[in-house]
């Protein structure tokens, strides 16, 4: 049992989360405040700290947007997607865009799905044109038919 020294309260051990030193080392004493108490004081330290919170987490966002390994995981994350899927489907297409065929990197690859069915469908990885291409047609096959139709028929002024 470990007495806080925020709330008074002596509680488990695991209620107390371990200390590092300063080489990152795990130490045997325990810290002096209990999960809770810690919980509340860094709480209230990013809510005084906001724009320095938010300045720290552009930054590392920005440093992360870089590392491939991130962006996958992320991506994955964000639609319930397991790695080694997007790997197959990524080899799949060959590294490249499923309706333009240029070549995209993992970084820039982007996943088309279907925004009428929930969970996610996902169809295969788009160049940003491409995908920017189908949201702005709204995925329905009418208007991009129209604009092929469009396309064909007129002529240059």
């Amino acid at each position: 049992m470990t007495l806080c020294s925020i709330c008074k309260k002596e509680q488990p051990d695991d209620h107390f989360y371990k200390e590092k030193n300063r080489n990152g080392m795990w130490l045997i004493r325990k810290k002096a405040r209990c999960k809770t108490c810690l919980k509340k004081r860094i709480t209230q330290w990013q809510k005084d700290n906001r724009n320095r919170v938010n300045k720290n987490a552009r930054k590392n966002t920005k440093k992360l947007r870089n590392n491939p390994t991130w962006v996958i995981n992320r991506k994955c994350h964000i639609y319930g997607l397991d790695r080694k899927i997007f790997y197959a489907m990524y080899n799949s297409q060959s590294g490249k865009c499923a309706i333009c065929y240029r070549k995209i990197s993992i970084i820039n690859s982007h996943f088309d799905h279907s925004h009428k069915i929930k969970p996610f469908k996902l169809r295969g990885l788009l160049c940003r044109l491409c995908n920017v291409g189908l949201g702005h047609f709204k995925d329905n096959t009418v208007y991009l038919k129209s604009a092929i139709q469009y396309i064909k028929n007129r002529r240059m002024i």
